[in-house]
């Protein structure tokens, strides 16, 4: 397999879940294959669903628990975005809260979105959340979040969209980390 000589062992994979597949009747036997494909024991998956795919609450809260068993951790995506993602958090057994992006842009600004923001980010830590935010764009986003504890950063201020290739060659070249490094400061 392409990937698992390219990544490193222990690495998260994160794969987007659909609404659909998610409530599929074939979802739990996709996920078995899906896992059997992957070198046993090398990639940690991290499942992302939207607030959309929990529309049927008991088949969402079987399946999510069922995947817990099989290895797999849960995000939530676009966290913010739908009708009651608070009552979400409370009901699902998630492993990772996605900021959406639109939290991410108004850092900066005196908008009525910073506090939510503020609250979203105590609230994923009261919680034992792993936090990732989105559309993170500049260095000063970038520092804020890290200075809330934000755990993992996603958005073209970390890199644009990558080919493999690209991205191996961006990650893996010495000389491209040194000078990365040096940027991130």
């Amino acid at each position: 397999m392409v990937l698992k000589r390219i990544l490193p062992r222990g690495v998260k994979l994160g794969l987007n879940i659909s609404p659909a597949h998610l409530q599929a009747d074939s979802f739990r036997d996709d996920m078995l294959r899906f896992a059997a494909a992957l070198p046993a024991d090398h990639f940690h998956v991290v499942l992302e669903v939207t607030e959309r795919a929990m529309i049927d609450k008991e088949k969402s809260m079987a399946n999510f628990a069922w995947l817990h068993h099989q290895g797999f951790e849960i995000a939530i995506d676009d966290f913010g975005t739908g009708h009651s993602a608070l009552i979400y958090l409370e009901r699902y057994n998630f492993d990772y809260l996605k900021i959406d992006r639109g939290f991410v842009q108004a850092i900066g600004t005196e908008t009525v979105t910073s506090p939510v923001l503020d609250a979203v980010l105590t609230l994923s830590r009261r919680l034992k959340l792993m936090t990732v935010a989105e559309g993170v764009e500049t260095q000063e986003q970038a520092e804020w979040l890290r200075g809330q504890g934000v755990h993992f950063l996603q958005g073209y201020w970390i890199s644009r969209p990558l080919s493999l290739p690209g991205w191996w060659l961006r990650t893996m070249n010495p000389r491209t980390i040194s000078q990365r490094a040096k940027s991130h400061l």
